[in-house]
């Protein structure tokens, strides 16, 4: 692995984990100032606010990083296009917006019919419109290598969030509205500074109408499939409220917010390696390179899956929040669930890079369809635990599908070896942690035991080769 890749992954993985930190940090504090009905309400519209800030980002992040690229050393070029990409999207929003309050009845009565949105429909609206600029100066970050901005522009929307929502749910005791608005005011200064840092990049006589039909032809299909994660990931949360209420999302949430430990390590890697992967793309070595950081990225996710099955009892109990655990039963499916769709995030490039965007879509919706009648199915008979069984294989299915999809435009090769002992490693731990029962609380020596096996098996049972392991002291001597 290069030692740039590796650098740039760390930051970039602090950044991205300071997002998930603030919902671990403050989870003990929403479980004390909120019910479980309101934290159903919460992520209610924080699940509505998510889907109308897909649509406002356009797909603008991936594109501006795809035709940087493209632009090479033609930077009056690519201010133009950015500076079209900004204006499209500033307008078209600021349309969005005026009809999304305009008719908030039809939009937020349908979806939640269970609320009293009157109180929270500004605030998710305009927080959706708000988040939806940041996120060109990340990508911005990321393409020119700078990925101590990157941290440093998330360490300052960790805390400024941080600090609103905690005034605001805690000191003011405003409940699910206090979570609601402490999200919307820190966006404020966001806004402000992102347009700001932007100006090196604007040249407003040089919109272009042929840059937007550029930017949209390319960033469309990833509005679409930013959409259906959304589903994915939400449509559950509608569901669940329609046959389980706002307690059943509430439990649900919890679940779902530690298996995204997961997939938050993927979007970290994913922010480092997609421009290096751009980079490179072209050289004949990449597809062998691929082919080795595919299976060390999983066996990674495998172990740390893992530990959060065996503890997630003990952290329960340390945080007096017995009342959430039905999420055990369904855990361990959101958790491989997790696995492969964090991978998806190390192989959707292979579609991204050859411009075949458009197939994104089209594979992430027959997924979509086949995963939420599933989980409709999986809800009646089982509950929780069949709707996240359900969603584990439609996340399997994705995954599988993008891979062998994608390799038909840009081929990988993996080592069958390595991707044998990331399956065996995952049935053992599978196996070891129901026969042992290691999911309730203490039994912590069998616990670091399993830990302990898995390290010894990654490093001395013949996973990496002596090539491999030279690339890895070398990145440990020289960090």
């Amino acid at each position: 692995m290069s030692r740039t890749l590796f650098k740039n992954f760390s930051l970039y993985a602090i950044g991205q984990f300071l997002t998930q930190l603030l919902s671990i940090i403050m989870l003990p504090l929403y479980l004390r100032y909120l019910n479980v009905e309101d934290y159903g309400i919460v992520a209610s519209m924080m699940a509505a606010a998510t889907f109308f800030n897909a649509i406002m980002q356009m797909g603008a992040g991936p594109t501006i990083m795809r035709f940087y690229y493209d632009f090479g050393d033609d930077p009056e070029g690519f201010k133009s296009f950015f500076s079209s990409v900004l204006c499209f999207n500033l307008i078209a929003n600021i349309v969005l917006v005026a009809i999304l309050l305009i008719f908030q009845d039809a939009f937020f009565g349908f979806i939640l019919p269970g609320v009293n949105i009157d109180k929270y429909v500004l605030y998710v609206v305009l927080y959706s419109f708000l988040f939806a600029f940041p996120v060109l100066n990340l990508a911005l970050f990321r393409v020119e290598s700078k990925p101590l901005k990157f941290l440093y522009f998330n360490l300052f929307q960790f805390a400024l969030t941080f600090l609103c929502i905690f005034y605001l749910v805690v000191l003011s005791e405003k409940g699910a509205l206090g979570k609601i608005q402490g999200e919307f005011y820190a966006r404020i200064p966001l806004f402000v500074i992102g347009f700001f840092l932007f100006k090196k990049y604007l040249n407003p006589k040089g919109v272009s109408l042929h840059h937007i039909k550029s930017f949209l032809k390319y960033g469309f299909p990833l509005m679409l499939q930013a959409l259906l994660w959304w589903a994915l990931y939400k449509m559950d949360y509608f569901l669940i409220n329609r046959y389980l209420g706002n307690e059943g999302v509430g439990v649900f949430n919890v679940g779902f917010q530690l298996s995204y430990i997961l997939i938050t390590v993927g979007i970290s890697f994913s922010l480092a390696w997609t421009p290096y992967f751009f980079s490179i793309a072209k050289k004949k070595s990449t597809a062998k390179f691929y082919g080795r950081i595919v299976p060390h990225f999983l066996v990674l996710l495998i172990v740390l899956g893992t530990c959060i099955l065996i503890f997630v009892k003990d952290v329960l109990i340390f945080m007096d929040a017995q009342e959430y655990f039905l999420v055990l039963s369904f855990l361990p499916f959101l958790i491989v669930g997790g696995i492969f769709q964090s991978g998806y995030y190390m192989i959707q490039q292979l579609l991204l890079f050859t411009k075949k965007t458009k197939y994104v879509p089209i594979l992430l919706g027959t997924g979509l369809v086949l995963t939420f009648i599933s989980e409709f199915v999986g809800l009646q008979i089982a509950q929780l635990d069949g709707l996240s069984m359900a969603k584990a294989a439609g996340f399997v299915l994705i995954f599988l599908s993008t891979l062998l999809f994608g390799m038909k435009y840009y081929k990988i090769y993996f080592e069958r070896r390595k991707v044998l002992f990331a399956l065996l490693m995952a049935s053992f731990n599978a196996f070891f942690i129901f026969y042992m029962d290691l999911m309730e609380s203490g039994n912590f020596p069998p616990k670091s035991l399993l830990i302990v096996l898995n390290v010894i098996a990654i490093v001395f049972f013949g996973y990496f080769s002596k090539e491999e392991k030279k690339e890895i002291g070398y990145l440990l001597r020289n960090r």
